[in-house]
């Protein structure tokens, strides 16, 4: 798999891209560069785009470890948003899983998409009621 993890200073979002098959190693190596990333950009959310990946290889178990991985952004993320695009049927009813699991664990806010678009309106939405306050 490949990924790219960028800055978008316009929505003070942390864009990711991957492309490929999802390993269990290549999500550690993404959150540990998430974690990079958030810490050099404070306060910010992410969206993380994995519309043109699959993880066809992965079981029920590398589900809970992939929880488990990304629960550690949880003390980066607090009172932030994570966005995740899924494409297909499998991956984002899995998606849909996956964020229950990860919201059990986490204080900030999780949803699935199946577009960046409506991923960025999410996150606009919330920035502005946070603006208003």
């Amino acid at each position: 798999m490949f990924f790219s993890v960028i800055y978008d200073s316009e929505i003070n979002t942390i864009m990711v891209k991957t492309v490929g098959s999802m390993t269990v190693e290549h999500v550690k190596a993404l959150v540990d560069r998430e974690i990079e990333m958030i810490e050099e950009y404070p306060g910010s959310s992410i969206i993380s785009d994995h519309s043109e990946s699959d993880g066809k290889g992965l079981s029920t178990n590398d589900m809970w470890t992939l929880a488990k991985e990304c629960v550690r952004l949880g003390p980066h993320l607090e009172g932030s948003k994570a966005a995740l695009i899924l494409k297909g049927d499998l991956e984002y009813g899995l998606g849909r899983m996956f964020q229950t699991i990860l919201e059990m664990r986490v204080a900030f806010e999780v949803d699935v998409f199946r577009n960046v678009e409506d991923a960025k309106k999410w996150l606009a939405k919330s920035a502005a009621v946070n603006s208003s306050s």
